[in-house]
């Protein structure tokens, strides 16, 4: 809570603050450091069970619920944006649509699983 007002951190929790557009604001804006509250795993619901949204790499890459073949596919990608990154390479101005691969758009269960997590990510 600041000031009566809950603030929601959303998925910026997956990133655990390290960067991103909310830890940009606090850098330039805040005086203080806020207290966020861990709110645990985000999970998600399938035909038979609840499973935990992976939030490092290992975790993805057993993820089970989109194919072997496109979490490997996604792994890499992941791979290359985190190393371009720590490199210092500014990726804020490329699209997702651009860094992904085109033939993941043919495989409906994997586009529906980005779809989903760039609507959370953008605190929809």
């Amino acid at each position: 809570m600041v000031d009566g007002y809950q603030v929601d951190t959303g998925a910026h929790a997956i990133t655990h603050l390290i960067e991103g557009p909310l830890k940009r604001l606090m850098d330039n804006y805040f005086d203080f450091l806020p207290v966020f509250e861990d709110y645990g795993h985000y999970y998600i619901r399938t035909e038979n069970a609840f499973v935990k949204v992976p939030s490092n790499l290992k975790d993805f890459v057993t993820f089970d619920v989109l194919p072997r073949k496109d979490r490997l596919l996604l792994s890499q990608i992941l791979t290359k944006a985190f190393t371009l990154s720590s490199f210092g390479i500014d990726l804020s101005n490329q699209s997702v649509y651009d860094f992904l691969p085109k033939k993941i758009f043919q495989r409906t269960p994997t586009i529906l699983w980005i779809l989903y997590q760039l609507f959370s990510l953008a605190g929809q």
